[in-house]
């Protein structure tokens, strides 16, 4: 039969007994554990009355264990030694090891939002390290198991923590050079995208504007035909965006450096939906490092 909780003294007890014989005082105890003498006292009073005997024989200052008492030691020194070297082996590898914090996003975010604020996130947290987990489709279950997520569409309650990082501008984007070619300027506003040659993102979800919806919203008469080229993953899209292969829809937020850059323009008109757009989540917000982390996404926004 395995032994029960029942079968067993107070494991505080049978600490300060070991510490009080090894120590040779109830005084030495105390101060290795960090206690008082009248505590250990106590402590070992408790396990005599658990055990049913006298473990310590007690003349003035001087402290003798037992016949009992010595019994006890010698079954309890050995395993309360190799069960301190244990925690220490632990805790010498624990502390040798970061604290990680993982973060999953889809491409484009992590790209173009995430990855340029890498450096300033590491020097801010140099104790921690940062796992980045890319994800293709926004319902990929590394996001419910990420200690921070951030995702697209609305606020729905589904994590203990949201707030809106980056409220929705929807806009059309090309290249210079692109735009020189089709008679285009920087914030021209398009009044009709038939003849435009346009680059488009594959997505069954819903949440995210193509260019038919984008046109429904901007009050201009959808395209007829197909986008010329279809991708799906958005860096790739802006890729080619920059190439000059095409007109993009561009998201404030992601698309600002390669405007700064001259790599792309921005045309008009913009969509705004100011109550959606990108999510950050957690339900580890409690943690605190996990919080401040999140603070500093939230200003970084």
């Amino acid at each position: 039969m395995e032994p029960s909780e029942q079968d067993l003294p107070p494991l505080k007890s049978l600490v300060a007994f070991e510490a009080t014989i090894r120590l040779g005082s109830m005084t030495a105890a105390a101060v290795e554990l960090g206690t008082t003498q009248p505590a250990i006292s106590q402590r070992i009073r408790t396990l005599e009355e658990s055990l049913g005997c006298v473990l310590f024989e007690r003349n003035g200052k001087l402290l003798r264990p037992t016949y009992e008492g010595q019994q006890i030691y010698s079954g309890l020194a050995s395993p309360v030694s190799e069960i301190k070297a244990a925690v220490k082996r632990m805790r010498r590898h624990f502390n040798k090891q970061k604290p990680t914090i993982s973060i999953a996003a889809n491409f484009g975010f992590c790209y173009f939002w995430l990855m340029p604020k890498l450096p300033a996130l590491q020097g801010q947290f140099p104790q921690i390290q940062f796992k980045i987990r890319p994800v293709n489709l926004d319902d990929d279950p590394m996001l419910q198991d990420a200690d921070i997520a951030i995702q697209f569409g609305s606020l729905d309650g589904d994590f203990r923590f949201e707030k809106l990082l980056i409220p929705e501008t929807v806009f059309p984007v090309c290249s210079p050079d692109l735009a020189e070619k089709l008679g285009l300027m920087d914030g021209t506003k398009i009044s009709s995208i038939e003849d435009l040659p346009l680059l488009h993102k594959d997505s069954d979800d819903s949440r995210w504007l193509d260019w038919h919806h984008w046109c429904l919203h901007a009050k201009i008469t959808p395209p007829e035909e197909a986008p010329v080229f279809c991708f799906n993953n958005y860096p790739l899209l802006l890729t080619a965006a920059q190439e000059g292969q095409g007109i993009a829809l561009g998201w404030a937020g992601l698309i600002e450096e390669q405007i700064k850059a001259g790599k792309l323009i921005a045309l008009g008109p913009s969509v705004d939906r100011p109550h959606r757009g990108y999510i950050v989540r957690s339900n580890y917000h409690e943690t605190l490092l996990v919080r401040d982390v999140l603070q500093w996404l939230i200003a970084a926004s």
